[in-house]
């Protein structure tokens, strides 16, 4: 027997079937062969094509960060620009703060007893509503209402028509 198993009495139509295996085994082999050898081939050009849009992708994301950072640089500017013109504001206005503390207290200081001055404000806030009251009734009296006004003291006094 030999190493496919036919002994050498087979019969001829074993023979050619096992030509025709070989044959068929052999064309499989071939094709499989340049199919595996075109796969080579495509291989590094198909690396080489993804590994080129690996870096394109790399380089626009690079792109990217670069113009975020930037933008990011811009705000963190601006907005230090706003704190430190908030800082000597709100500095400007501790110090007024602080004037306007030092005054009141002088000025508590000048004046003594409150007590004194609101009753001298009460006593001219009187004083002026009276004069506004006569004023007001001045004024009733006089300008358009004062023909009229002087028509009825006439009309009560009955003088002559």
């Amino acid at each position: 027997m030999n190493f496919l198993g036919y002994t050498s009495t087979s019969s001829l139509r074993e023979k050619e079937e096992l030509v025709e295996k070989l044959l068929e085994a052999n064309k499989q082999f071939y094709k499989a062969n340049n199919d595996l050898k075109s796969k080579l081939l495509k291989a590094p050009k198909s690396r080489d094509d993804e590994i080129h849009g690996l870096k394109q992708q790399i380089d626009d994301l690079k792109k990217r960060a670069m113009h975020a950072g930037k933008t990011l640089d811009e705000k963190n500017l601006a907005l230090n620009r706003q704190i430190n013109e908030f800082k000597k504001v709100s500095k400007v206005f501790k110090e007024r703060g602080e004037i306007i503390a030092r005054l009141k207290g002088e000025l508590h200081e000048k004046t003594g007893d409150n007590d004194e001055l609101t009753d001298k404000v009460r006593e001219l806030t009187e004083e002026l509503k009276k004069v506004n009251e006569r004023y007001d009734a001045f004024v009733t009296v006089s300008g358009t209402n004062f023909a009229s006004h002087v028509d009825r003291v006439l009309k009560k006094r009955k003088v002559g028509e």
